[in-house]
């Protein structure tokens, strides 16, 4: 084989190495937007946030660093108890004799604006594997720094 043609194939096969790194960057760039277990933890461990819905309704939610949780809203009253648990890269608020809690992936958009996004009912469905497509559901930010939301969903 002629040195020339080794070099042009040699050439190739570096540049489709390069491509295929670039790719799996990008792939693993596309998972990063969740949050991790440990900045969940650090986020809402001992910490109360406000939110809002799609539909307006707003609500505050306090998370004890023992798992407890206490979620309330305003219009109209409403006041549930629970626990709070980070699994696989979700964000689970599971409240007693109530079935609207769910699974969440969270993205933070700022410093103190988080979006989450709905994935399972329960903590059981987060422990198994899932395709289903997170869902956008609310907007919050903790109540122990201003908030920096924007008006707007970044859906």
């Amino acid at each position: 084989m002629h040195f020339s043609t080794i070099r042009k194939h040699g050439r190739n096969r570096v540049l489709g190495g390069l491509c295929l790194i670039g790719l799996a960057a990008a792939s693993a760039g596309a998972s990063d937007i969740w949050m991790s277990d440990e900045r969940l933890k650090t986020a809402f461990g001992g910490q109360t946030i406000d939110g809002q819905y799609a539909d307006g309704r707003t609500f505050r939610e306090q998370y004890a660093n023992d798992g407890a949780l206490d979620y309330r809203e305003v219009k109209p009253p409403r006041r549930l108890r629970g626990h709070w648990s980070i699994i696989k890269r979700r964000f689970c608020t599971i409240y007693e004799n109530s079935s609207t809690g769910g699974c969440y992936r969270v993205r933070q958009v700022s410093a103190n604006c988080f979006e989450f996004y709905f994935e399972t009912r329960t903590e059981e469905e987060a422990r198994r594997s899932t395709l289903r497509k997170p869902t956008w559901t609310a907007r919050a930010w903790r109540t122990d720094s201003v908030s920096t939301c924007e008006e707007r969903p970044m859906v």
